[in-house]
């Protein structure tokens, strides 16, 4: 697998170590997660954390056979999705019981992105900021990982499976590795904005 520097901004601004950068060195600091919760079933996440008033992300769930339609055009590469990112963005319930400080929106993009350095990787954009000023990407990689990688950018190819047109250092300095895995980013995701909300707004 490529290596992607590595990067978390902590959720908002304000007291209590909220909002602090953390860089590929630094990353390392960042609390350990519960991995004992992590069962691709999304059980700890417990609706409505941050209380009634906070911004909640509005659910935007695929289809049904809207997994199977990307494992589909995934088979052909000798990959899949992983089964708690296809349970998430189906499902309505988990979706808007996530809240986010900064508006963050699901949207699952309808495309394939190829990776353009060459690894035989694709990319699939699960999640926007409101404003276009940041895309985040489930990366599914032939050696069967598939961590939660965002970029400034967004990478839509014209055509399904088709790379982005973009040299491949740019690419490799542009994207940031954020997770290892999707339950990890959003139980991160989720927590850090529960507590902003409580503490800060």
């Amino acid at each position: 697998m490529v290596r992607f520097s590595r990067s978390w901004e902590a959720t908002g601004q304000g007291p209590y170590g909220l909002g602090e950068v953390y860089d590929d060195e630094a990353y390392g600091k960042l609390p350990p997660l519960p991995e004992r919760l992590f069962t691709g079933t999304f059980d700890w996440l417990t609706p409505e954390a941050a209380g009634p008033g906070p911004y909640y992300m509005a659910p935007n769930p695929v289809r049904v056979d809207g997994p199977d339609a990307f494992n589909r055009r995934l088979a052909r590469h000798g990959l899949a999705l992983p089964a708690a990112f296809a349970l998430f963005m189906a499902s309505s319930c988990l979706q808007k019981s996530v809240p986010s400080s900064t508006a963050g929106e699901w949207e699952i993009s309808p495309r394939l992105v190829a990776s353009p350095i060459g690894d035989h990787a694709f990319f699939v954009r699960f999640m926007k900021d409101q404003q276009g000023c940041g895309y985040w990407y489930l990366y599914l990689g032939l050696d069967g990982s598939s961590p939660v990688v965002a970029s400034a950018s967004s990478y839509e190819p014209a055509d399904d499976d088709e790379a982005p047109r973009i040299a491949s250092a740019s690419f490799l300095a542009d994207v940031q590795r954020l997770a290892p895995s999707f339950e990890h980013f959003v139980y991160r995701y989720w927590i850090e904005n529960v507590a902003w909300f409580d503490l800060v707004s």
